[in-house]
This record gives C-alpha cells, structure tokens and sequence, in this order.
C-alpha cells in the first residue's frame, strides 16, 4: 500500500525516491528518509503522509511493538484528516495481522466500510479499499466463512493484478469447492500452485485438483496430482491415507492394478 496522502509541497523529490525505496524492500533505508522528511516538516498535512511512511516500514520490518507507539502519537495529527485516519486505521489492521491478534482484524475492517462509506469511493483512495476488501475475503474464507468471502474475493479479480497471491487463489478455489463450482475452483488451486505455496496449502491444492480430476474420470492427470500431494503430505506432516485410497482408485481405472493394490493395503481399505 502506497503511504501518500495527499502530494507533499515540499520535498517532493526526496519523498518520490524514499517511495520506491519502500517499493524496492529498502526498509530500513525508507524509514530513515521517512522519519527525516517527518522530522522536517512544517505543514501537518507533510508530516502526517512522512508519519504514515515511517509506520509502513516500521511494519514491513516486523517493527511493530515501535509502529504501535509512533501511531498513539500520531493520531492526533491524523485527526485532521478523514484520509488520513482511515490510512492510519488500516495500518493499525497490518500491526494486528502481523502480531496474530487475528480476533482485531475482521471486525476493524468491517467497522472501517461503515465508518469511511463516503470516502472509500474516492479514487484517490482506492488502494486502500482494494485492501480492505482483498483482507476481509482472506479472512472469511480462512473462518470458513465462504459464502460471505466468495464475492468478496471475485470482486478482487478486478483489482490491482499484485494482489493477486498464490493465497489469493488458494482461498478462492476453497471458496469454489464450497459452492461446488469445481471447474473453477481447480483453475484457482492450478494458479494458486503454479506462483507457489507452502508445503501444508501446496498438498492440500494438489489433492483437491486430483479429485476434481477423478470426478471428471481424467485419472491419469488425477493421478499426477495426487502422486505430487503425496510427496508433499510428508513434509507438511498430513496424514496420507486418504491420498493413497484415491492413488488406488485411479490406478485401478487405469488398469494398473497391482499398484492400485499395493496402494489400497497402504490405505487400509480394499477394492
């Protein structure tokens, strides 16, 4: 998220470099550009956009216990703008997220639609609701609220391409399997593994595109899948037999029947 309010009179050129510094993940160099430019500011609408940027790489450093701080002092500066409050609200949201207070966070995004309805249309802010709502989504499908996050997350295919994560797309094929739209919800986990994913998320993928494969009686590829969810089901510890049950069912429909045995014995079940 972009920390700019409103376009400083004074500084510009330092402010612009301190921006892609951010951009580029110089943390620590943007904070001391920012906390500088903060430093020197004498208009409080340049010096509440400076604070904002010294708390977005106070964040992205883990920084969070100090972010909190600088924020308590700040708020009263940021009183003096609807834009800026809503800025501020939604790093306090970024703080919660990365200490885990995760009972903080939906409800805050859900407070800052109401509060902020008006403004939340101005352009100018729209990189802020773009994060909002992309939060709000990852959020209820994490709760397994999918219902809710379904067009949540389907609005967010309209925003800016960077936000959408390998996670994104895992929680929207989780959404798609709620709802039973399993063609789309096994393009989403396609995506989803193809940017990359950790080894839990990865199998979890695999072994839902593998049984959308079977459902559509294209065991071979099933098969592919489920072989790849079964080599990452070890080191994401998940328990495998359902995995091999399935391994065992499309080597059978295949006609390879020994291994479907040997699969099935593994499964504990018989064919």
């Amino acid at each position: 998220m972009n920390p700019r309010v409103n376009q400083p009179v004074n500084n510009d050129q330092k402010f612009e470099q301190t921006l892609r510094l951010l951009e580029s993940g110089d943390y620590e160099s943007a904070l001391r550009n920012f906390q500088e430019l903060a430093s020197e500011a004498q208009e409080s609408e340049a010096k509440s956009t400076y604070t904002l940027g010294v708390l977005h790489a106070l964040v992205r450093l883990g920084r969070t216990r100090e972010a909190r701080q600088v924020l308590k002092a700040a708020r009263p500066l940021f009183l003096k703008s609807d834009e800026a409050q809503l800025r501020a609200d939604l790093i306090e949201v970024q703080i919660n997220s990365v200490e885990d207070k995760w009972s903080h966070v939906l409800p805050s995004l859900d407070k800052m639609l109401r509060k902020y309805v008006e403004i939340l249309q101005d352009h100018q802010i729209r990189d802020v609701y773009e994060e909002i709502q992309l939060r709000r989504g990852m959020r209820l499908a994490f709760l397994g609220r999918f219902r809710e996050a379904s067009p949540v997350l389907e609005e967010v295919l309209n925003f800016n391409p960077a936000l959408l994560s390998s996670e994104f797309w895992y929680e929207l094929g989780r959404c798609y399997l709620a709802t039973q739209e399993y063609g789309r919800a096994g393009e989403a986990f396609s995506k989803a593994v193809s940017i990359g994913l950790d080894d839990v998320r990865a199998a979890n993928a695999r072994w839902e595109m593998g049984v959308i494969l079977m459902r559509n009686q294209a065991h071979a590829l099933a098969l592919e899948q489920l072989r790849l969810a079964e080599e990452l089901a070890g080191a994401a510890k998940i328990q495998k037999k359902n995995i091999y049950k399935a391994m065992a069912l499309s080597l059978s429909k295949l006609g390879m029947e020994n291994e479907a045995i040997h699969y099935a014995r593994l499964a504990g079940v018989k064919l």
